[in-house]
């Protein structure tokens, strides 16, 4: 065994990708991980967790424990590790987590001095994502990803996707950068003696896409587990709004849509302006990450303080609103957690779902435009207020006046305004049986564009 712990299968860097004023991207090196071969371990059945061995049919389905080793490599210098995640997609949808972890590489012990949230579990991907304690950074060094899987008595063997991603702190500019593998590692397991192969998930190029320099175009590299080029930090940023990978929209097919926009942004001086757009970043591709839009096809149009993500068709729109949302709460949770309340950033979110099409300077559509007047002229019910219940303490708006709800609640750090068919259709489902998040029946109103529509609400209790 070497000084690592485990078999090195992988030696990978961890790349940032830059846009080169529009002249294509570039990709640079800084830091870098080690995928180890993974460790299978069969389970009995007396040694399942209750929750597991309980479960209805749970004696038709054999357990194995996979450990994935890694080592998290020094990064360049003046960048540190504030968040990594581990991702794992098994192309076999009927293998499935039931109980994720994170260890130490040499030691069965969890990992504690890092903060472990785990996703997946019940599904044929998942991840593994940490974060060091608040102002803290992550060490460098070893782990390994530890899932417990149900898998079918005929299966033995596993192929699919491994993944990494993070995010380096560089304290001198005081920003955070993305960076990923350059591309997904594809890989087969064995289950019965533990072979293990890794390969590069193959290049794919678009028949329209030329560079117009020689190097590293987007497009030649899989999308999987990658952050897409329009989640780049402003210093990584084209100057121009950046429209990412439009070509791939179908005018055909209906598309999920996101656009978020940061309430008081012209109010902010420079660098809190700077700061606030970095954040907007951050949080929208944590939501991403969180709602497992994989592999990660998605489309980005960004103005400023204005973001605005196209999906790919055919995804389960409850699902991933469910994950999206909740994620985009923790993110900015997180985000404004030591900041001074006037400079937190609070979002206006709107949803909506329509066809979609590219055009020279930004996506068009009637629905994109129409979540963009939603997301700017919802008004709530007279009266009502965060979580849609009544102000407490505070008088009621003159007769016939209706507040306006495209204003983040006073102790909440987002709203989010939705279309009421899509609010029937895709949210209402997507949020059963949890009633902290209500959505409240409004209407949206721009007079100057002759904009008035029935639409749901949702402010945030906290």
């Amino acid at each position: 065994m070497n000084a690592f712990g485990f078999e090195v299968a992988a030696r990978l860097d961890l790349v940032a990708e830059e846009s080169l004023q529009g002249a294509g991207t570039r990709l640079t090196r800084e830091a870098g991980v080690l995928l180890g071969r993974p460790l299978v371990v069969p389970v009995r059945p007396e040694d399942l967790p209750p929750e597991v061995s309980a479960a209805r049919g749970a004696g038709r389905w054999t357990y194995t424990q996979l450990r994935f080793p890694f080592d998290l490599e020094e990064a360049e210098p003046g960048l540190s590790y504030v968040e990594a995640v581990f991702q794992v997609a098994l192309d076999d949808s009927d293998v499935v987590a039931r109980r994720l972890s994170l260890v130490h590489n040499d030691d069965p012990a969890p990992v504690e001095a890092d903060t472990v949230t785990t996703f997946g579990d019940g599904r044929d991907d998942f991840r593994w994502r940490m974060r060091p304690e608040p102002g803290g950074a992550l060490a460098e060094g070893g782990r390994a990803a530890r899932v417990l899987l149900e898998v079918p008595q005929r299966a033995t063997s596993l192929t699919g996707t491994i993944g990494v991603s993070a995010r380096l702190r560089d304290t001198e500019l005081g920003i955070e950068v993305p960076v990923r593998v350059r591309e997904p590692r594809r890989f087969t397991l064995d289950l019965t003696d533990g072979t293990f192969t890794s390969v590069p998930v193959a290049h794919r190029r678009s028949p329209e896409s030329s560079p117009a320099i020689a190097g590293p175009h987007f497009d030649d590299f899989p999308a999987g587990l990658e952050a897409a080029p329009g989640t780049l930090p402003p210093h990584l940023a084209a100057s121009p709004p950046a429209l990412v990978r439009a070509e791939r929209v179908n005018e055909d097919v209906r598309r999920m849509f996101v656009t978020a926009d940061v309430e008081g942004y012209g109010k902010r001086d420079p660098a809190e302006q700077k700061r606030a757009q970095s954040v907007l970043v951050r949080v929208m591709d944590g939501a991403l990450n969180a709602a497992h839009v994989y592999p990660r096809e998605e489309d980005h149009q960004q103005q400023g303080d204005g973001h605005l993500i196209v999906m790919p068709p055919a995804i389960d729109e409850p699902r991933v609103i469910r994950w999206f949302l909740r994620e985009l709460a923790s993110e900015l949770a997180v985000a404004n957690q030591h900041v001074r309340p006037e400079y937190e950033v609070r979002l206006r979110v709107a949803l909506d779902e329509d066809m979609v099409f590219p055009a020279v300077n930004g996506f068009g559509g009637e629905g994109v435009v129409r979540a963009h007047r939603l997301r700017g002229g919802g008004r709530a019910p007279a009266g009502r207020g965060p979580g849609g219940g009544p102000r407490h303490g505070a008088p009621g708006p003159p007769a016939g006046a209706a507040p306006p709800a495209a204003r983040a609640a006073p102790r909440g750090h987002f709203i989010v305004i939705v279309s009421e068919r899509f609010y029937l259709s895709s949210v209402r489902p997507a949020f059963a049986g949890e009633p902290e998040w209500r959505f409240t029946e409004a209407t949206a109103t721009v007079a100057d564009k002759g904009f008035s529509e029935p639409c749901r609400l949702h402010i945030p209790d906290r």
